[in-house]
């Protein structure tokens, strides 16, 4: 969740301190965000949807370890796959 709030962060051009003004929090809040040291309460997610305008769904999930959970899966059919026709 961390990288996908400095990602949507980012492309808008805002720094963290923008961030922190619009949700009332202190710069180190957000910084503590994206780093993943703490997570923002749901309020401030909602907030944070809003403002990058996307859906919740989109700011919390890991893309990232959904793409490496498939791969491991289907790494791991394929060794299967070929471990019955080696034997």
């Amino acid at each position: 969740m961390g990288e996908n709030i400095r990602r949507f962060r980012r492309k808008l051009k805002l720094k963290q301190s923008d961030i922190a003004i619009k949700l009332n929090v202190n710069h180190r809040t957000v910084s503590s965000w994206e780093t993943e040291f703490a997570k923002p309460p749901i309020d401030k997610l909602r907030v944070l949807a809003k403002l990058f305008n996307c859906t919740l769904d989109e700011l919390v999930n890991d893309e990232q370890e959904d793409i490496k959970r498939y791969t491991q899966l289907a790494l791991n059919e394929a060794v299967e796959v070929i471990r019955e026709n080696v034997s």
